[in-house]
């Protein structure tokens, strides 16, 4: 009996110490230490949601969006919740508790990962690019960043160059919420930070079909023994900017530094023509007599959808949720019913879908499961503005409730592009050539 009440104890004793682990991580050279210094709330207790003030910054190398653990300010190696970077300064954080697994207040320690430099008078420079960069995507989503060249005035790649985007490819690399992507595995890819002005649609629009959120490049300017810096962000939306760094003269380390390694070439520029899509959705009034056929065939033998439909009172039929989408990449279709976007020469994929929407006067009281969707090709050879007009009808009299017509905008001829039908993957699509 006392043998095997002992073997209970130490069978207890070895749980209990597996607990302990599981609770206890390591936290060892690879991460930097600081606190919490204050709260937004004047709360002695702060839980999941509250914001607070830590002594970690840019300086230690966090960027918004970073994540660090929290722990015990009484047991070092107690995790009790983790937190957000929303904004970073030189030497302090904002940070939001996205976790609380017990109370957290001031003066409890943040851990987070360790950011290491081959360069420590490119450390902090390059923190605040990234920083800049993902600043305006909320905290909880990875933001892809195509790492494109740095350039020198005369748009020249240098020693220098390679020297400033490796650093920023190695910085970048580090953080869990970046994904650094190597611009030379893009050779299709050309662009000069100095022609901003004349082809930033152009890339957003090669952003937008590869799927980055944004691109960086920059210049730098070697005067005597000093340097400027600027990097240059362009994004899918709104939110490009430039960074202009103060002159510093601790990059030029010797002659070399502004020596040429790829001179400039001047690339031709890809001939794009300008694509207006234009959404036209129609409405029909059922007449009173029609009512039951448009019921049963909406139904489709479903006899909870025929009893929910006799049971609406509608009187329109209208599209809704209709969708446009470009070599798989969606398109934003305006209040106006316009939607833009740049294409390149070439075969270009569209499909276009939308559902029944049954209304009783302006409200929309039942929306159909069933969901039609059109495919056409584009084939794009000059670079023009073209008009395509979607028409979506959700009673047609007779073909197809999605169609497209196609028109050059200058001559406003239609068919100015010659549909052709052909079946691939056993579904009929239009191709439209010029």
């Amino acid at each position: 009996m006392k043998s095997q009440h002992l073997l209970k104890i130490v069978c207890a004793c070895f749980l209990w110490l597996g607990v302990a682990v599981s609770v206890a991580p390591c936290y060892g050279r690879d991460m930097i230490k600081g606190e919490i210094t204050d709260a937004t709330r004047e709360r002695v207790a702060l839980s999941t949601g509250d914001n607070v003030t830590i002594s970690l910054g840019k300086n230690q190398g966090l960027v918004r969006g970073d994540i660090g653990n929290i722990l015990s300010r009484t047991d070092g190696k107690l995790m009790i919740g983790r937190c957000v970077v929303q904004e970073s300064r030189g030497f302090s954080s904002t940070c939001q508790i996205i976790e609380s697994l017990r109370e957290i207040g001031r003066g409890d320690i943040v851990v987070f990962d360790r950011v290491d430099y081959r360069d420590e008078a490119l450390f902090l420079t390059m923190i605040d690019v990234l920083d800049s960069a993902v600043k305006a995507y909320p905290t909880h989503e990875k933001v892809n960043i195509l790492i494109h060249e740095i350039f020198d005035a005369k748009n020249n790649i240098t020693q220098l160059s390679e020297k400033l985007r490796g650093e920023l490819i190695y910085i970048a690399s580090q953080k869990k919420r970046i994904v650094a992507i190597d611009g030379r595995r893009f050779p299709d890819f050309s662009y000069y930070p100095n022609e901003y002005g004349t082809s930033s649609q152009q890339v957003k629009n090669y952003l937008k079909n590869n799927g980055f959120d944004l691109v960086l490049t920059g210049t730098h300017i070697v005067s005597g023994n000093s340097v400027e810096l600027s990097f240059q962000r362009v994004s899918q939306g709104d939110n490009d900017r430039v960074i202009v760094f103060a002159p510093s003269t601790t990059l030029v380390a010797d002659g070399d530094t502004d020596k040429i390694v790829l001179p400039y070439v001047k690339k031709e520029k890809r001939v794009e023509s300008v694509c207006l899509f234009s959404y036209k959705p129609r409405q029909y009034v059922p007449p009173k007599e029609e009512r039951a056929g448009i019921i049963k065939e909406e139904a489709a033998a479903d006899p909870f959808k025929e009893l929910n439909l006799k049971r609406a009172e509608f009187n329109i039929i209208s599209p809704v949720q209709f969708k446009v989408t470009v070599d798989g990449g969606a398109l934003n279709i305006g209040e106006n019913n316009m939607g833009r976007v740049n294409l390149s020469n070439g075969s270009h994929r569209v499909r276009a879908s939308f559902r029944r929407g049954y209304y009783s006067g302006e409200a929309l009281i039942y929306t159909s499961t069933r969901e039609y969707t059109h495919d056409v090709i584009l084939e794009l050879s000059k670079g023009e503005e073209i008009v395509v007009e979607m028409v979506a009808d959700p009673m047609p009299d007779k073909g197809d409730p999605l169609s497209f017509k196609v028109y050059r905008k200058v001559e406003r001829e239609r068919h100015a592009l010659r549909p052709i039908h052909r079946l691939e993957s056993e579904k009929l699509v239009e191709t439209f050539v010029e």
